[in-house]
């Protein structure tokens, strides 16, 4: 704004502003078949710019079949790019499906170290549990959903 306004009167300013809007519209709407982003105006000091603002895809992973009791370990794949993801989290469900917690959960309020934890390879999310760990227990040895891996990812 601050530059434009510099540059044109009030009257031509609000056109202008309304033409960039419009057209901002028009590349959104073109795009937005098959575009994760948006096309912003970002008006700073003196500057006035365009900017791709890309918007982030959700992939929702479900595992089951980790006797957390017995097994540390359990690979889950993504099927995705590793580049293109952004953030992940990993929620655990015990044996009754009437708890849920993130792996990396402390094992008790007294104890600042994780429960487990997980990293993302090319091809897998690898969790694991960490032993006498709050997953290291009976109450997450039985079989169904054991879980989910939630990614959050751009394309």
């Amino acid at each position: 704004m601050a530059l434009l306004d510099n540059l044109l009167p009030a009257d031509e300013f609000d056109v202008v502003e309304t033409k960039i809007d419009a057209a901002i519209d028009t590349i959104n709407n073109t795009l937005g078949g098959g575009a994760t982003g948006e096309i912003t105006r970002k008006v700073s000091g003196t500057d006035f710019d365009l900017e791709w603002v890309p918007q982030l895809k959700q992939k929702v992973v479900s595992f089951s079949a980790w006797n957390m009791d017995t097994d540390e370990v359990k690979l889950v794949a993504h099927g995705l790019t590793v580049s293109k993801i952004r953030s992940a989290e990993v929620f655990i469900f015990n044996d009754a499906q009437n708890q849920c917690a993130p792996i990396g959960l402390f094992a008790q309020f007294t104890n600042s170290l994780p429960s487990g934890g997980f990293f993302i390879s090319t091809s897998n999310v690898e969790m694991y549990r960490k032993a006498a760990g709050r997953f290291d227990a009976a109450d997450y040895s039985g079989a169904g959903v054991r879980g989910y891996v939630v990614i959050q990812y751009v394309d």
